[in-house]
């Protein structure tokens, strides 16, 4: 549109929009629509007697389970599921750990110290109810030497110049979170920590390096390691189905019924008791 005023010409674009790609434009529809309601949550609980119940039954389904770790002179670890959740061994690999000795610029190359995993099993697994999650216990042997030092270098010093170390009372626990799938109890595994007293079987100075430090280190790999096997068996479709085989029985020996279609957003802890929260 084009406006004469004083002598001076205007030129207005007036935009109108298309109301077919935006209905709610003011033009389109004067109307506004009402603020949509805030979203509404319902809760379900779960008796934390029922879930102790589940984590006893489970227990009995489990002790056969096998966790042998090992990279000295080859990688031999493995994971094998006891025969009740499908069996079947699965392997995995451990990378060594590799500490450079190198005490600064005006040394001389001093090689490296080398850790490997030697021949450390499995020695018991137990699950619990410790609301808001089960926890997966896997408790290591503390019979003889976890963790193997070696020296390479220009000259080979062997198993003598690096100490080898203790990892007694070791426990990974796996935190394993239920939640509500299409009105099925389910889970997920939420993370895992390992611990264990450390000592090494001689002194941690070599050539002026603590070898010892780096232990700690080669702990949390261990764990993240283990961890991964654990949570790739646990996801596999195949044993979720043999775990609810064994699970929803009991639950609804228990009480606990099917929750119709009903999928979780959050879980909460009420003392030993767990509650779900969905969106209604």
């Amino acid at each position: 549109m084009t406006m004469t005023l004083a002598n001076t010409t205007i030129q207005r674009s007036l935009a109108i929009p298309n109301c077919d790609l935006n209905p709610d434009a003011p033009i389109c529809n004067p109307t506004p629509k009402p603020p949509k309601p805030p979203q509404q949550y319902g809760t379900v609980t779960i008796p934390g007697l029922a879930l102790l119940y589940v984590a006893g039954q489970v227990n009995a389904q489990i002790q056969d389970t096998q966790l042998h770790l090992n990279n000295l002179n080859g990688n031999t670890s493995f994971l094998r599921l006891p025969t009740t959740f499908g069996g079947g061994q699965y392997p995995f690999t451990i990378p060594k750990k590799v500490v450079d000795l190198d005490c600064g610029w005006i040394c001389p190359d001093l090689g490296n110290a080398n850790f490997y995993v030697n021949d450390w099993n499995l020695n018991q697994t137990q699950l619990s109810w410790q609301s808001p999650n089960f926890v997966l216990s896997l408790s290591f042997e503390s019979s003889g030497r976890e963790i193997k030092g070696y020296h390479t270098g220009a000259v080979d010093l062997g198993d003598d110049a690096i100490p080898d170390v203790n990892i007694d009372n070791a426990r990974l626990d796996v935190k394993i979170q239920p939640i509500l799938v299409n009105g099925l109890i389910s889970y997920k595994v939420v993370d895992a920590t390992l611990n264990g007293t450390i000592q090494a079987t001689s002194v941690c100075n070599v050539f002026g390096v603590d070898v010892c430090n780096s232990l700690f280190d080669y702990k949390d790999m261990i764990r993240s390691t283990v961890d991964t096997q654990i949570r790739n068996r646990l996801n596999d479709p195949g044993l979720r189905q043999q775990i609810d085989a064994i699970v929803q029985p009991q639950l609804a020996q228990m009480g606990v019924p099917r929750f119709g279609t009903i999928t979780t957003s959050s879980v909460r802890a009420d003392g030993n008791n767990l509650v779900f929260v969905y969106p209604k």
